[in-house]
């Protein structure tokens, strides 16, 4: 049970899963956001957001982690928040302090 305990925490620390949801100061009533659990393919670790439009989302909390839209139309802050005003469906890459991809998110809005 430790070793569960400590396995969760430590790929938490590293932002692999866990992420936070953010509603914007304008966030619309509406359906929930639905978060996919972490796949792991090469060493680059896939999810899917589907989240409500006007909603903002937190997609990594691993410091040095730097953010691209490499399709679609979100906007991703400079600190990993990716918000969905004018989105359909997007990819956003998430590269860690060593330039390597680290994570890929699609994001699909409701």
């Amino acid at each position: 049970m430790n070793t569960k305990k400590i396995l969760l925490s430590t790929v938490m620390s590293l932002g692999l899963i866990g992420s936070i949801i953010v509603p914007s100061a304008s966030a619309a009533v509406g359906p929930s956001p639905i978060i996919t659990p972490t796949v792991e393919v090469n060493g680059v670790y896939y999810r899917t957001a589907t989240l409500p439009r006007n909603y903002s989302y937190a997609l990594s909390n691993y410091p040095g982690d730097t953010y691209k839209v490499a399709s679609g139309n979100v906007t991703v802050s400079a600190s990993g928040v990716v918000t969905t005003t004018t989105a359909t469906t997007a990819r956003v890459e998430i590269y860690g302090g060593n330039g390597k991809l680290r994570m890929v998110y699609t994001v699909k809005v409701l």
